[in-house]
């Protein structure tokens, strides 16, 4: 699955409120099936119009694009603290898509982003303990699983522990240099 960032644009907001319907989609957004539609659309709404507002210590929100299919899932940068060239990354899957490789394609370009356009030093990201599509994908890239916040998340009612991962410019940089056949494009698109 080939896979473009772009920033998110008013077109994209009835496809993101049609996800919204997936329990799947919103179980792994927000962790619990429970929230009220008005939270949801706030969210959706701050998402979208988070690009002229966003706090120093977000780099934004993107929407990830398949060629082929249009708008296929969420994505944003977190964190970042330029002084320590550090940030975190979540990737999100609407339920459209095959959760395997889009996971392969979008950790891969969220990470490419950070590294090569932002000049960072370190990714981490934070993983639901259920979500194996997701730990392959990070693993798969050179990351490591560096933390267990034991009870972090809450899913369907019930805590659960949520998985700290981390990968150096150099260790991505190594393990890119084996398998350079990216299925991501790593640039964030400008314009339509």
């Amino acid at each position: 699955m080939k896979l473009k960032l772009r920033r998110p644009e008013r077109r994209d907001l009835d496809v993101i409120v049609d996800w919204l319907g997936d329990p799947a989609f919103r179980r792994f957004l927000y962790g619990d099936n429970e929230r009220i539609k008005q939270q949801m659309g706030s969210h959706i709404l701050a998402l979208l119009g988070g690009a002229m507002s966003m706090p120093s210590s977000t780099a934004g929100h993107f929407v990830c694009a398949a060629e082929d299919r249009g708008p296929v899932g969420l994505a944003s940068v977190q964190d970042l603290s330029w002084r320590n060239r550090s940030c975190a990354v979540s990737v999100y899957a609407a339920g459209v898509v095959e959760s395997e490789r889009f996971y392969q394609s979008a950790f891969r370009a969220m990470v490419e982003y950070c590294f090569d356009e932002l000049n960072l030093h370190r990714v981490s990201a934070r993983v639901d303990s259920t979500n194996d599509a997701a730990h392959k994908a990070l693993e798969g890239l050179g990351a490591r699983r560096e933390a267990v916040l034991r009870g972090h998340g809450l899913r369907d009612g019930s805590p659960c522990d949520v998985y700290g991962y981390g990968i150096l410019r150099a260790e991505f940089d190594a393990a890119r240099g084996q398998t350079d056949d990216s299925n991501a494009t790593a640039g964030v698109a400008h314009g339509a």
